[in-house]
């Protein structure tokens, strides 16, 4: 529990890194000239490389449990290069004149840093299976999901806070963060057993068309279950904000948003039990 604990922290700090992240994308992207309608397009462009880029990456680390024995240095040089890059972005915008040659060089930092996030998320996340017996999954799932769902809530209770500390400070406070609970993450690890390389068998990536189809079915609706539950849990969330300010007539909410969010994290917990 240790372990999922730690691996728990990680998700945290994901979230907290995209928490500074959306709070601060139209400031810095209007600061260096843009438009602020681009971090709408960014967004949306960084998710759909996420979602390519996040199964190559699962599949590339358990390719290396085999020639390297562990998925660590996937972790370790995407937490290290994500938290890097995490700092560079503001210090573009405070330390770079925003010429019109160099302009460029602000959506490409963000991007990568993007790409960046999705080396090591889905390798750490496996991690999971290691550290919990199958029955216990669920349960340990729901410390994943508790500690994303804290970390997210610090977007309406924290929004004037973060917001008040600058890009530098905001930045570089949550890319520590990140590289600390990664350095837990390896810290809290159980070592590796010792394996003779010769007798290990390398398996190789299977092509689409050697996949069972009853695989590809199961896969699909996994896809199609995150798919429904992101977008109907966001519908949702806007639906009861948009509700609460026309019941209460006030555009003050942030309060009774913080709490809804939070309870819904706390219960995560019951529901990996009872799973």
């Amino acid at each position: 529990w240790v372990q999922v604990l730690a691996l728990a922290g990680l998700q945290g700090a994901i979230t907290l890194t995209w928490v500074v992240y959306n709070l601060y994308l139209p400031k810095l992207l209007t600061q260096f000239g843009f438009p602020a309608s681009l971090a709408a397009v960014l967004l949306v462009l960084e998710c759909a490389l996420g979602v390519v880029s996040e199964p190559v990456m699962g599949g590339l680390s358990d390719q290396a449990v085999h020639w390297a024995g562990s998925r660590f240095p996937f972790i370790s040089v995407g937490v290290i290069l994500a938290s890097s890059l995490f700092i560079a972005i503001p210090c573009v915008v405070v330390f770079v004149p925003p010429r019109e040659i160099i302009r460029g060089i602000l959506p490409l930092v963000l991007i990568a840093w993007a790409l960046a996030m999705t080396v090591f998320r889905t390798p750490a996340i496996s991690l999971l299976e290691k550290y919990a017996a199958p029955e216990q999954l669920p349960l340990a799932a729901s410390f994943i999901t508790l500690a994303g769902g804290i970390a997210g809530s610090f977007r309406d209770i924290g929004n004037t806070f973060i917001v008040e500390l600058g890009p530098v400070v905001a930045f570089s406070t949550a890319s520590f963060v990140l590289l600390g609970a990664g350095f837990a993450l390896r810290f809290f690890n159980p070592p590796a057993t010792p394996v003779d390389p010769e007798n290990v068998e390398i398996s190789k990536i299977p092509k689409i068309s050697e996949i069972p189809n009853i695989l590809i079915a199961k896969l699909g609706l996994i896809v199609i279950t995150g798919f429904s539950l992101a977008w109907g849990s966001r519908l949702l969330m806007d639906a009861i904000g948009k509700n609460l300010k026309a019941q209460l007539n006030t555009d003050d909410i942030t309060s009774i948003m913080v709490v809804i969010a939070v309870a819904l994290a706390l219960a995560a917990l019951p529901a990996g039990f009872i799973a």
